[in-house]
């Protein structure tokens, strides 16, 4: 309740020293006030009271990073072109390490600038996303560059997530439902740093960036003239023409200017707009605590599921384990495997949602947490199972990309398990920190291993290497030239397709995108440039 006696209004003024405040007779209660006494015919009204009074103008978005877009808008705008350095034409090189260290630096100084503490956490994701873009340079494998940006996006988003809020309580699908509410809540903001933009242009701060603007006017009106001296000095000497093609090779072209402007105005706008979510962060979504049911209906439910699981591993734990993997009769590895190996994956996914959903939606107690348990342990051996059936699906059709993502999917969700044992008895275990670290780490091992060199090992050590392994070689990237030029059969009857081995290993060259054949700094690949130096005289240097 608001205390009349106390409160002031803005127009009042105090009464100055020695002079008597005017008399007012008080108002009884049920009396009206008297009315004002109109003005004199001689003094003309006030202007100010008669004119309206303009409505308030609608405040900006993120208005403190308004006030200061002199700072952080040229910062941003020095990022987007550096984005457009390091990734133009640019798929995987030594770039996303050096952009990856140097964005992540910027970020943490301008929240600490806007106030926001970078918290513990924090450095464990931006250690994971300087790994996972440093193995963009190690590998020349299109499968690990597209996982790779993936990786890094997603990893961004919870770093994000991480510093705007307090994310201890928060469970698997509040962190899935955050990251995918920033992503919407990125794109609403995208207009924010041009309304910033004009606004600062509007004020009287732009003059304090008078100076700037005459430099960067000055060298705008010398593009012009730049290129024609250019042109004239290239074509009178020959060493120095030579020397701006390689510099400024495809540059000075409309399609390339304009790709570089739009590309640098994309950056600097995204980048910007992550800055806004400090003081525009997305709502986030309240924890609720749902009414969670019975837990007998839920162990009746389970138990038969349960039983049969359980007949179901005592045969696999009989027969494809303690007999070696033996086959049923007119059965080959190829049926064993595929017959198996899909239905106990998608099993394997009923079971985990199974588990995930009664934790969170029934009432625990000590017979539902056995009840999964047991159906945990049943998951376990499933995931032994399928990885067994692959295994011997290797060890006689040898080894490809999708055999070797599989058994490392398998590798991953058995130490996941080992969480969701962790979660059944302990309710406020962090499950998607515990994923996110147990992901992150395969990963970052998967990519730094560079699977393909592992499959052109593995198939060239075997015996009895057929044309068909051949041919799925040659399609490998640069990270098996190495173990093509070391374990490559030396019988030239093998390579009768081609001619030669010479002729296979320019086959596979000829198989390579050229822009993983470039050695300049910019575009340089350490995969790249190791199958470079071991082929020798057999590889074409792509030009730049």
């Amino acid at each position: 309740m608001i205390d009349f006696h106390e409160t002031q209004t803005p127009d009042a003024a105090p009464a100055q020293a020695g002079t008597p405040a005017p008399a007012t007779a008080p108002v009884s209660p049920g009396t009206q006030a008297p009315a004002a006494a109109p003005a004199s015919p001689g003094i003309p009204p006030c202007p100010h009271a008669q004119s309206p009074v303009p409505p308030a103008p609608r405040p900006l978005p993120a208005a403190p990073l308004a006030e200061a877009f002199g700072t952080y808008g040229p910062v941003c705008l020095a990022m987007g072109f550096f984005y457009t350095f390091c990734f133009y034409k640019n798929p995987s090189s030594i770039t996303w390490p050096l952009f990856s260290a140097v964005g992540y630096l910027v970020l943490c100084m301008l929240f600490k600038r806007l106030g926001l503490t970078i918290k513990k956490d924090s450095w464990f994701l931006m250690g994971a996303s300087f790994l996972v873009s440093l193995s963009m340079c190690l590998t020349g494998s299109p499968f690990l560059h597209s996982c790779s940006r993936l990786a890094l996006l997603l990893l961004l988003a919870v770093f994000l997530n991480h510093q705007l809020y307090a994310d201890h309580t928060w469970r698997t699908g509040t962190w899935l439902w955050a990251i995918l509410r920033y992503g919407v809540s990125l794109i609403s903001l995208l207009p924010v740093p041009f309304l910033h933009a004009a606004a600062y242009a509007k004020s009287g701060k732009a003059s304090k960036s008078k100076n700037v603007l005459l430099v960067l006017s000055g060298v705008c009106a010398s593009i012009p003239l730049t290129i024609l001296v250019v042109w004239l000095l290239g074509s009178a000497d020959a060493v120095f023409s030579n020397l701006v093609s390689r510099l400024f090779h495809d540059f000075f072209r409309l399609s390339t200017l304009l790709s570089i402007s739009l590309g640098s105005l994309w950056a600097a706008v995204v980048f910007y707009s992550i800055l806004c979510t400090r003081f525009a962060p997305p709502k986030p979504r309240k924890e609720t605590c749902c009414k969670k049911g019975n837990p007998l209906a839920a162990v009746s439910f389970l138990g038969t599921i349960v039983l049969f699981y359980g007949t179901f591993c005592i045969i696999q734990i009989y027969c494809l384990f303690l007999r070696q993997g033996s086959l049923p009769e007119s059965m080959t590895y190829a049926q064993y495997a595929h017959q198996g190996f899909y239905q106990l994956v998608f099993v394997i996914f009923i079971n985990l949602a199974l588990v995930l959903g009664f934790l969170k939606y029934i009432r625990p107690t000590l017979l539902l947490r056995l009840t999964l348990t047991f159906l945990s342990v049943c998951t376990v051996i499933m995931i032994f199972s399928a990885a067994y059936r692959m295994v011997l699906y290797v060890a006689s059709y040898h080894l490809t990309l999708l055999r070797l993502l599989v058994l490392w999917f398998l590798a991953v969700v058995t130490v996941l398990m080992a969480g969701i044992f962790r979660l059944i008895f302990k309710d406020s275990f962090p499950l998607f920190r515990y994923g996110l670290l147990v992901i992150s780490v395969f990963y970052v091992a998967l990519a730094f291993a560079r699977p393909d060199a592992v499959i052109a090992r593995y198939n060239l050590t075997r015996e009895n290497v057929s044309h068909s392994d051949l041919y799925y070689l040659q399609s490998l990237s640069t990270d098996a030239a190495p173990a093509l030029l070391e374990y490559l059969p030396a019988e030239e009857s093998c390579f009768k397709p081609w001619g030669s081995r010479k002729q296979y290993l320019q086959s596979f060259i000829n198989h390579q995108p050229e822009r993983s054949f470039s050695l300049s700094l910019r575009r340089y690949n350490f995969s790249a440039a190791r199958a470079i130096r071991l082929f020798g005289p057999l590889f074409i240097e792509f030009p730049d």
